[in-house]
């Protein structure tokens, strides 16, 4: 059996540093959500490439991710 690396179809959503660590450790992007446990400075601190204040500000932002994907699945960029 032969492993696929599909990192380029992932995007990890987290709330803490601890969050956005694990993600770059597995070398996957992540965008912080400030409304749960950790906070805006943690976040941007531990790199996340965006920080999100609401649940339907994430929905936006996943819906356009979404469309610029399109048919191929791969992103972009983040």
């Amino acid at each position: 059996m032969q492993l696929v690396d599909l990192r380029n179809q992932v995007l990890m959503v987290g709330d803490t540093a601890s969050d956005v660590n694990g993600a770059k450790a597995t070398h996957l992007d992540c965008w912080g959500v400030s409304y749960g446990y950790g906070t805006v400075e943690e976040l941007r601190t531990a790199g996340a490439a965006k920080i999100l204040a609401t649940v339907p500000a994430l929905e936006k932002q996943l819906i356009t991710l979404q469309s610029e994907w399109g048919e191929t699945g791969e992103k972009k960029s983040f």
